[in-house]
This record gives structure tokens, sequence and C-alpha cells, in this order.
């Protein structure tokens, strides 16, 4: 039911090596790209994947044709969504370990990022007692709140607590990420060095040989 990942290991996720010092950013694919060949022959010989992934090099008619059949698989795959949580809720999780990886995670998250951009998810902020002041604040926009942004905050709130009891209320390793940021040399902010403790940059140490000692045990490295 697994369906075989096709990028190269570093593409796996977003976080890859440097998980523990950059921040996430969200992808695109750079550097010089061959030119399109002819239509018929890139319908007959290219894959899909390797159409999407030189998207911008492509000739206007062949990205149309390929923005629509990958539409198309998405939505369909996202149609099919549910039978998978179905068989989650239902089959013993026990029986199942073996077949899923932490990859399925990390991907899924992925794509919930990606469709909460296409969708325009905003921030909220605001004090409680003052709804009427509620703004919503994403893509270099602030504007009020209206009720489809505190419908969202409210039903991703309920995830959220979900998704932090794997991390824990006193977890020292998102502060660790961020003290291995500010001490990676590359940083702006490493001129912040030298304020962190020695204790501190060891636990932002571990944070980074974790990771990726991770990634490799996994198999994404």
């Amino acid at each position: 039911m697994k369906n075989k990942d096709h990028r190269r290991p570093a593409q796996i996720f977003s976080v890859a090596l440097s998980v523990a010092i950059l921040p996430p950013l969200c992808p695109r694919t750079g550097g010089a790209l061959p030119p399109a060949p002819a239509w018929r022959a890139d319908q007959e010989t290219v894959p899909e994947r390797e159409r999407l992934e030189k998207r911008e090099s492509l000739s206007s008619e062949i990205r149309a044709v390929n923005d629509y059949r990958a539409k198309k698989k998405l939505i369909k795959w996202l149609d099919d969504a549910p039978d998978a949580l179905i068989i989650l809720q239902n089959i013993p999780l026990e029986r199942l370990k073996d077949d899923l990886s932490d990859i399925d995670v990390y991907r899924l998250l992925d794509i919930a990022k990606y469709i909460m951009w296409a969708r325009k998810f905003m921030a909220i902020n605001g004090e409680l007692n003052e709804p009427d002041k509620w703004e919503a604040e994403g893509y270099d926009i602030v504007r009020p709140a209206d009720v489809v942004d505190v419908g969202r905050a409210s039903f991703l709130s309920d995830d959220l607590d979900i998704l932090r009891q794997f991390i824990g209320p006193k977890n020292p390793v998102p502060y660790a990420r961020q003290v291995a940021r500010i001490l990676d040399d590359t940083s702006p902010d490493n001129v912040w060095k030298d304020r962190f403790t020695p204790e501190e940059k060891a636990g932002a140490k571990r944070a980074v040989e974790n990771t990726r000692d991770y990634l490799i045990t996994q198999g994404y490295l």
C-alpha cells in the first residue's frame, strides 16, 4: 500500500542534514535545465514527475497539460485519503507498524503544509477579551479575522494539541535547534553565540549530531 519514494535521499524531507541548524524553507527547483523537447516525444519518454521537477523550463503547452494531469492525480489521491484513515482506525496498529515508516509522517505533514499555503491559511493575533479586534496575518497581509480564519485556527489547535503529545511540554530539542542555528557560522545571528553557556552549546551539539545519526539510521542519508 506504500508508494516508493523516488526522491534522492537528500530530498526526502525538507529538514535533511541541516534540520537542527537551518529553518525549514519552501523548496524550489533551481539551476540550469535543458530545453523541453517536442510535446509528443516528451510525453512518450519523460516521466510526469520529471516534467514537474523541471516545470519552469517547459513550454506553455506541455506545462498546461502536465499540470492538469498532475492536479487530477492529486485530487484523486486526496479523495482516497479517507480510506487510509479507515484502515488505520480499524486494523490494529501493531499489525501495521512494519509497513509504515517515519518518512510517512514527515511526508504527510509536508503535504498538509503545502495545502495550507495553497488555501492561504493565516495566523490570528489578538486578545481573548477583544474578539472584535482579532486580526489575520500572513502573505504580507493584515486584515480583520473572519469566520474562516477562526474556524481554521480552532481545528488546527486541536491537531496541535495532539502533536504536542509526541513532543512533550519540556522537550529541550526545539530550543536546542534554535541555539544550533545561532551557533552556525553562516547564521547572521552568530554574533550572539557567546551568550550561551557551555552546557547549552553541548545541548545544541547533541541535537545536531543525533539528528544526523537519525537520518543515517533511517536510511535518509
